[in-house]
């Protein structure tokens, strides 16, 4: 046997091992390949193909999408991802492979009665791009300044994310983080947890909310709720307007505008480093 009959076979184990579950394991049988193995052992890989979907939706539901697994139950996040894998398999690497799971998630009956969680998956996903995004230059954000630029030379933070929900979405990532928080001690017991999670979830007010996603320094993720009067000043930083052009283009009541809130907001936002000069 040469090295590229042993490719050959071992691509075929790891394609066998990765295909959708639905697919028969008969159908897998007949190819050629299959001459290599013993057929009667043939439900060894059907083995290794559910436990490789079990496993990856396992690591996703506690990695990428552990806020979501603590604030909704491990089991609802993991028990769709193992259908979506199914339902998707993909070559694509481990990370590209999930992008499209809040899509699939909207399409479920079954999340009619927890509309809410397609979004909270997005932000999770947002997070992981924004941890995984180039550091900030820290030399030019404006809290480290020594003198005050001008409105027309001071930008957002270019690698951020802008995620707009029709859900209370803050509200959701706060209460996920405490839950993340209480995790981690020692003392925290399965039942505990449960207990608070409960409590977060019946906490949270039903409200359309926006945040912005990035980045302060190397090791700290910022996530800032964006009031509904300025969404459109966000909207126009995001596009890489400076914050001059941003507010003169915003659609805005002028008459119902309250310049100081905006003021404590711009200040906020300064204080988290979204905003550097250029």
């Amino acid at each position: 046997m040469t090295i590229n009959d042993l490719k050959k076979i071992q691509n075929f184990f790891l394609e066998t091992v990765t295909s959708n579950p639905n697919i028969n394991i008969h159908e897998i049988l007949e190819k050629k390949e299959m001459d290599i193995f013993e057929k009667k052992t043939a439900h060894r890989l059907e083995a290794y193909r559910v436990s490789y979907y079990s496993r990856i939706s396992s690591v996703f539901s506690e990695t990428i999408f552990k806020l979501a697994s603590l604030l909704f139950g491990k089991n609802l996040i993991k028990d769709f991802l193992i259908e979506y894998f199914y339902q998707n398999p993909s070559p694509n690497h481990m990370e590209e492979s999930i992008r499209n799971f809040p899509n699939f998630l909207e399409e479920q009956e079954e999340i009619q009665e927890c509309p809410f969680v397609p979004d909270f998956i997005r932000l999770c996903i947002n997070i992981s791009d924004i941890l995984a995004a180039p550091n900030p230059n820290e030399l030019l954000l404006i809290k480290n300044t020594t003198t005050v630029p001008q409105p027309n030379e001071i930008f957002l933070q270019e690698e951020h994310i802008l995620l707009q929900s029709q859900w209370p979405i803050f509200q959701m990532y706060c209460s996920a983080k405490n839950l993340s928080e209480l995790s981690e001690l020692e003392s925290t017991t399965e039942e505990l947890l449960e207990e608070k999670r409960i409590e977060e979830l019946t906490s949270i007010n039903n409200t359309n909310e926006s945040i912005l996603i990035f980045k302060s320094c190397e090791w700290s993720l910022e996530t800032i709720l964006i009031p509904e009067e300025f969404i459109s000043i966000m909207d126009g930083l995001s596009k890489k307007q400076n914050i001059e052009d941003a507010i003169e283009q915003a659609d805005i009541n002028e008459d119902l505008f309250d310049i100081s809130k905006l003021s404590n907001w711009m200040s906020l936002m300064t204080k988290h480093s979204a905003f550097m000069t250029k």
